[in-house]
């Protein structure tokens, strides 16, 4: 993983992953809309549409104000410091597998979240 350019952290908002190349493109972010912890991300390309048969995916997740709450004691972070928790949730899991490790670490301590991906 490689340091954090706090440049990316726009209005609340920070690219977990973005990789780009001719067969593939990667982006996921991580932010807050109104009291909601938000993470999206798509793989766009010709190595998704062998894998998946299309040539998108998509993927998210939202956290409700009540359940983001557990993510500040879980990081030590003063509840309502958004800037803080964001920095922390990307020095713990930024990279390609974010989504599915932070799924993960959420069903592991009991933070309710709704999410899809197609």
């Amino acid at each position: 993983m490689s340091e954090i350019d706090l440049a990316t952290i726009d209005q609340l908002k920070i690219t977990m992953y973005f990789f780009e190349a001719p067969y593939i493109r990667i982006k996921q972010v991580l932010y807050f809309k109104g009291d909601e912890l938000k993470f999206e991300g798509y793989d766009i390309g010709e190595r998704v549409k062998e894998a998946f048969g299309d040539s998108d995916y998509e993927y998210d997740f939202e956290v409700q104000g009540d359940e983001v709450q557990k993510f500040y004691s879980l990081f030590n972070v003063a509840p309502g410091d958004r800037k803080g928790l964001l920095l922390k949730l990307y020095e713990r899991f930024a990279g390609n597998h974010c989504y599915s490790e932070m799924c993960a670490f959420m069903d592991a301590n009991g933070i309710e979240s709704k999410g899809f991906s197609y």
